[in-house]
C-alpha cells in the first residue's frame, strides 16, 4: 500500500520560508557593506550582521509561536466539530431509530386499541349495555353502537338531540324522572342510577338500567354527563313474575292460614270440652283394676292433642302475622311504657318453667329509666319469644339473663342464656324463615321456626334492631329500640 506522505505543519513552512528570505537578505546585505565601507568598518559591519542575525531568529521564532498557536486552536476547533458532526451524526441515526420505533409501536398500539374496540363492542353487545355522552353546551347526545339496539334503531341513524331523545324514547313519568336525575346531576355534580321504562322505536317497550357520571372542567363546572344504559328487560320480566308468584305464595299462606284458623279453633275448644267431660267420668274410669293407669293414658293423650293443637295454632297466626307484616297492615299502637314493671311481670311468668327445668334466671334492670314509648303488645310479643326462645335452648343448671340498658339514645334488651352456643355459619341463618338449628333443642319441645323470623320483622317495624352474639359465655339476642317512639314511626 502507497505511504501517506509526511505533512509538514504550516508554521514550520511560513518560519523556513522566512528563516531562508532572512538569510538570503543578511549574505547579500554583507557583501554589498563590504565594498562600499571601509575595512575598519568591518567591525561594525560584523555587528550589525549578528543584530540582523539576532532579529531574524527572534522573529521567526515569534513568528512560528503565533502561526502555531492558531493553527493549534484551528486544529482543535476542527477537531471539535468533527466530533460535533459525529455525534449529530450518531443523534440523527438514534432518531431515525427512535422514530422507526415509534411508528412501529403506534402501528402495534392502534392494533391493540382497535382489538380492545372490537372486543369493548363485543362485550356491550353480550352484556346489552351501551355507552354515551351528553355534551350540555352543544345539546347533543353521543351513542355507541348497543345504545341504537337497545332503543331499536341503527346506527345509520342520527342520535336525537336531549329533548327528542326524553320525549321519544321514555314513557311521560320516566322522562320526567330521568330529567331530575339529569338536571340534579349538572347542578349538584353527583352520580345516579335509575331503573327507566323505554319505548323502541317499533313501539314496544323495555327496560334499563341508567348510570350517569358528570364530567368537570378546570373550574369545576359540569361539561359532560358520561355513563352507560344496560339492558334489563329480561331481568325485569323475571322480578314480576317473582312478585307474582311471591304474591301468589302470599295469597296461598293467607288463605290456608284463614281456612285452618277456624277448624283449630274448634279442635281447641272440643278438647277442652273433652278435658272437661272426662273429669266427670273419673269415677267411672277408676272403678276397675286399671282404671288408675286408664286415666293417666287419657290425660297424656289429651295433653299431647291440646299441645299438638297450640303449636299448629301457633304457625297458622305467625303466618298470619308474617302476611301482615309484608304486606304493611299491622296497626301499631303507641303509649307510654314502664319498662322496669313490663320486663319484671313478663320474666314472673317463666320462673316456674325455668324452675321446673333446674335453669337459673337473672334480670338485671336500671333503678329508673327515661320515658319510652312503643306498642306493649308487639314488645311483649317479642320479648316472650326471646325468654321462650332462651328456656327452650337452655340444659339445666345454667343460667337466662335478662339485661336492660341505655345505649346513646336507644333502649337495649339483651337476652343471654349460658351452656350453649351457636355456630359463626348459623348466625346470618338463625332469622330465616322455618329454620331451625339442628340438634340443639335439649328438651324437644319441636317448633315452627317461624318466632325469630317474626319478632326480627316486627322489631325492624317498630324503628329498632336485631342481631345475635355467640361465644364461650353463651349466645345473647340483642334487641335495640329507639326511645323516641317518632324515630321508629
Amino acid at each position: 500500500m502507497p505511504r501517506n506522505p509526511l505533512k509538514v505543519p504550516i508554521a514550520v513552512k511560513v518560519v523556513g520560508v522566512y528563516l531562508i528570505v532572512g538569510c538570503l537578505w543578511i549574505f547579500f546585505s554583507d557583501q554589498l557593506l563590504s565594498y562600499l565601507t571601509y575595512p575598519t568598518a568591518n567591525v561594525l559591519t560584523q555587528l550589525q550582521t549578528l543584530k540582523g542575525w539576532f532579529y531574524v531568529l527572534a522573529t521567526a521564532g515569534m513568528l512560528y509561536w503565533l502561526i502555531n498557536r492558531e493553527t493549534r486552536v484551528a486544529r482543535i476547533a476542527t477537531i471539535r466539530l468533527k466530533k460535533a458532526l459525529e455525534e449529530l451524526q450518531i443523534t440523527q441515526r438514534a432518531l431515525q431509530e427512535l422514530n422507526a420505533q415509534l411508528e412501529q409501536r403506534v402501528v402495534e398500539r392502534t392494533v391493540e386499541l382497535q382489538t380492545l374496540s372490537d372486543r369493548l363492542v363485543e362485550a356491550q353487545e353480550v352484556a346489552h349495555i351501551g355507552s354515551w355522552e351528553y355534551d350540555i353546551s352543544a345539546n347533543k347526545i353521543f351513542w355507541s353502537g348497543e345504545i341504537f339496539q337497545i332503543f331499536g334503531l341503527t346506527p345509520e341513524q342520527q342520535e336525537p338531540d336531549y329533548e327528542s331523545y326524553l320525549a321519544q324514547n321514555f314513557p311521560p313519568e320516566d322522562g320526567q324522572r330521568l330529567h331530575k336525575f339529569v338536571k340534579r346531576a349538572i347542578e349538584q355534580a353527583e352520580p345516579y342510577e335509575i331503573d327507566l321504562q323505554i319505548i323502541r322505536a317499533d313501539g314496544s317497550t323495555g327496560w334499563i338500567l341508567a348510570k350517569g357520571k358528570p364530567i368537570l372542567n378546570e373550574h369545576h363546572q359540569v361539561v359532560r354527563l358520561v355513563g352507560v344504559a344496560l339492558d334489563i328487560t329480561e331481568r325485569k320480566a323475571v322480578e314480576v313474575q317473582q312478585h307474582q308468584l311471591s304474591q301468589m305464595k302470599d295469597d296461598f299462606f293467607s288463605t290456608v292460614s284463614h281456612e285452618l284458623r277456624s277448624p283449630l279453633a274448634s279442635i281447641k275448644m272440643a278438647i277442652e270440652v273433652v278435658d272437661m267431660m272426662v273429669e266427670e267420668l273419673l269415677p267411672l274410669l277408676t272403678s276397675g283394676t286399671d282404671g288408675h293407669a286408664k286415666q293417666q293414658r287419657l290425660q297424656k293423650c289429651l295433653g299431647i292433642l291440646s299441645e299438638q293443637c297450640d303449636q299448629e295454632i301457633e304457625l297458622v297466626n305467625n303466618l298470619l302475622d308474617l302476611q301482615r307484616l309484608d304486606a304493611e297492615r299491622i296497626q301499631v299502637s303507641i303509649a307510654p311504657i314502664d319498662v322496669i314493671e313490663w320486663v319484671s311481670n313478663i320474666a314472673a311468668t317463666f320462673e316456674i318453667r325455668i324452675k321446673e327445668r333446674q335453669q337459673h334466671l337473672q334480670v338485671f334492670l336500671p333503678d329508673e329509666l327515661p320515658p319510652f314509648s312503643s306498642d306493649v303488645n308487639i314488645l311483649t310479643r317479642i320479648f316472650t319469644e326471646l325468654m321462650t326462645n332462651a328456656c327452650k335452648y337452655t340444659p339445666p343448671e345454667e343460667m337466662i339473663t335478662v339485661n336492660i340498658v341505655l345505649s346513646e339514645g336507644h333502649l337495649q334488651l339483651q337476652v343471654s342464656n349460658s351452656g350453649v352456643q351457636i355456630a359463626q355459619d348459623q348466625l346470618d341463618r338463625i332469622f330465616e324463615k322455618f329454620y331451625r338449628i339442628p340438634q340443639s333443642d335439649h328438651w324437644k319441645q319441636g317448633g315452627t321456626g317461624l318466632g325469630l323470623a317474626l319478632i326480627k320483622k316486627q322489631i325492624e317495624y317498630l324503628g329498632g334492631i336485631l342481631w345475635v352474639e355467640s361465644d364461650a359465655l353463651g349466645v345473647h339476642f340483642v334487641v335495640r329500640l329507639p326511645l323516641d317512639s317518632a324515630a321508629g314511626n
